[in-house]
């Protein structure tokens, strides 16, 4: 009886083993797996059914691999990109394939062409390939209408070579043109493409001019569509000051707490010397930062208080050195293994010398040698070194 009963369980798992349609696979960011048929996908996610007919359904970001049996080049390439060295090259030919192989059952699994186009995406944009990722998203945003979940997968790893990033940057500047020609239609789309389009100037590029014009373009669309639209084609009308305001005073200081507190953004315009809008934006917006955010936010609202201090002569007040102080030294006190700490002390030195406060300063300038003498902290350290040999 016995064997009869092991016999037959083993024939039982040799058959589910072996059963057609469950030999599909999804395996999340986690390690998680499952195992069964991969049925759909739609809105970003995928969904696969498992043996026991329940279907579970994971965002594409969270997922790693994908194994889909009917369709052989398309697991190749998942299984190629799970291995610490492979060539890119390969990975995009087999699902370039893949595509091809799915058009022709497309009847069968209509949405297996979108998913094969949304990993190829991943996987150019994980790999720093700006140039296609750029072509591929601005295509997958297309086809989803310029979805909010569309938006958000913009390639964020750019380029070692300068090359590919100015071809991406020309592709959005083509595309921003365009969408231009209904601003407040395309809105999100647009405010999407110039928020990649102003990193790739900042960060790879270094057009700290260009990237000040994409700040201020941005900026704009957030109150005025139509003027941000004349701005991308070129024109830049003039802004007449209130009659009780000053010539020299931001004309859109009065807006600015109704305005974008998008730190990428603020960069722009503190680069472009709008310290007292930056400012002024992120003290409105300073309980929305999350937690990985705020000692990037309170940073640029120290560094913009100095500079306002600065630029007024001295006019502007010690209250507004003060409250820069406070903010610099907040990053360095609660965030101190942050990216940003040892640069926050290095401008609170710079706070407390323009206070005639020079043995904090020199405190300030001794505790970045000490705790940030370390490449991953930049040259922060070296800077200071120099401040403090000034003497």
């Amino acid at each position: 009886m016995i064997k009869t009963i092991t016999f037959s369980l083993a024939v039982f798992f040799c058959l589910a083993l072996a059963t057609p349609g469950w030999a599909d696979k999804i395996t999340t960011t986690k390690g998680l797996p499952y195992s069964g048929e991969v049925t759909g996908y739609k809105d970003f996610t995928v969904s696969i059914k498992l043996a026991n007919r329940n279907v579970v359904q994971k965002k594409i970001a969270e997922v790693k691999f994908v194994a889909i049996d009917s369709n052989a080049p398309f697991t190749q390439a998942e299984e190629l990109l799970g291995k610490e060295k492979h060539s890119l090259k390969q990975v995009v030919a087999l699902y370039t394939t893949a595509q091809a192989q799915a058009s022709k059952s497309e009847s069968k699994k209509p949405w297996l062409g979108e998913l094969i186009a949304i990993r190829r995406y991943q996987a150019l944009a994980r790999a720093g390939q700006i140039s296609l990722a750029t072509k591929h998203w601005l295509k997958i945003v297309e086809q989803n209408q310029a979805s909010p979940q569309a938006l958000a997968i913009w390639p964020k790893k750019f380029s070692r070579r300068k090359s590919q990033n100015l071809r991406a940057l020309k592709l959005l500047q083509a595309r921003a043109k365009k969408l231009a020609q209904a601003p407040a239609k395309n809105k999100a789309y647009l405010q999407a493409v110039l928020k990649l389009q102003l990193a790739l100037q900042q960060k790879a590029l270094g057009q700290s001019q260009a990237a000040a014009r994409t700040a201020d373009i941005l900026d704009t669309l957030a109150t005025d569509p139509a003027k941000a639209a004349e701005m991308l084609q070129g024109k830049a009308p003039e802004q007449k000051p209130a009659a009780d305001q000053p010539s020299d005073a931001p004309a859109d200081k009065p807006v600015a707490e109704s305005g974008t507190g998008d730190l990428a953004t603020l960069a722009g315009l503190f680069e472009a010397g709008k310290v007292d809008v930056v400012a002024a934006r992120i003290k409105s917006h300073i309980d929305e930062y999350p937690a990985k955010e705020l000692p990037a936010a309170l940073l640029l609202l120290g560094k913009s208080q100095l500079q306002s201090y600065r630029k007024s002569k001295g006019k502007a007040g010690r209250g507004v050195l003060l409250a820069a102080g406070v903010n610099l030294m907040w990053v360095f006190s609660e965030f101190p293994r942050s990216g940003q700490a040892p640069e926050a002390l290095y401008y609170a030195a710079a706070v407390n010398k323009e206070l005639n406060q020079p043995e904090a300063a020199n405190l300030a300038l001794r505790e970045i040698i000490v705790q940030y003498d370390k490449p991953n902290y930049g040259d922060w350290a070296k800077k200071a070194k120099q401040e403090l040999g000034k003497k």
